[in-house]
């Protein structure tokens, strides 16, 4: 029956009645009092393991089991949503299947050092800092094209403008944050102080 106390109606293994099994009326357990709790898949075979399921009955009275979680004997770890495998861990590394999604206060992404962030089929596009410089590396196919909704602006140091692309606008470039030359309409520029030429011979 249900159990209504810690020696009610339960079914207790060890010299200390250490491991415990039972239902409460509410819930069931499988409550462990020393070290730890062992899950053990003794087969052998490592194309089984442990599975954790859940059962539903159709409408046609037809049960069904979907999975929850999968821990194979060496092998991988598959986390389930709603019977759709979300998370995999492989011999290299691990997989997810479908959007990753931090709900930390950081919400960052950390790597060190020569570990990249590889984008493209080709992995042509590599983001990394080698341990001396910040690298956006596109080696592969095609142009890298930086594109923004509005102006985009590169600073040399944090609130310095280097360069300024506005938006169906000028070109603005800078030097120590004060700007020197701007493009305009009209197939036209301003320099803003002197203009110098590497050689006598240019008009």
């Amino acid at each position: 029956g249900d159990s209504g106390g810690a020696t009610d109606d339960r079914l207790t293994f060890g010299a200390g009645t250490d491991l415990s099994i039972y239902h409460d009326g509410s819930n069931s357990y499988i409550s462990n009092g020393t070290n730890n709790l062992i899950i053990k898949d003794t087969t052998g075979d490592d194309t089984k393991g442990v599975y954790i399921q859940s059962s539903l009955i159709s409408f046609q009275d037809e049960t069904t089991n979907e999975q929850i979680a999968k821990f194979t004997g060496d092998g991988s770890v598959e986390l389930y949503y709603n019977n759709t495998k979300r998370f995999e861990t492989l011999n290299g590394g691990t997989k997810v299947y479908g959007n990753l999604t931090f709900a930390d206060d950081l919400n960052t992404i950390r790597l060190n050092d020569n570990y990249k962030i590889l984008l493209g089929t080709s992995q042509d596009l590599k983001l990394y800092h080698d341990g001396s410089n910040s690298l956006v590396n596109a080696d592969g196919t095609g142009n890298l094209i930086i594109q923004g909704a509005n102006d985009i602006i590169l600073r040399p140091a944090d609130g310095e403008v280097g360069i300024d692309i506005n938006a169906n606008g000028a070109v603005e470039l800078y030097y120590d944050n004060t700007k020197m030359f701007e493009t305009r309409s009209g197939a036209s520029a301003v320099v803003n102080g002197d203009l110098y030429l590497d050689s006598d011979s240019h008009n």
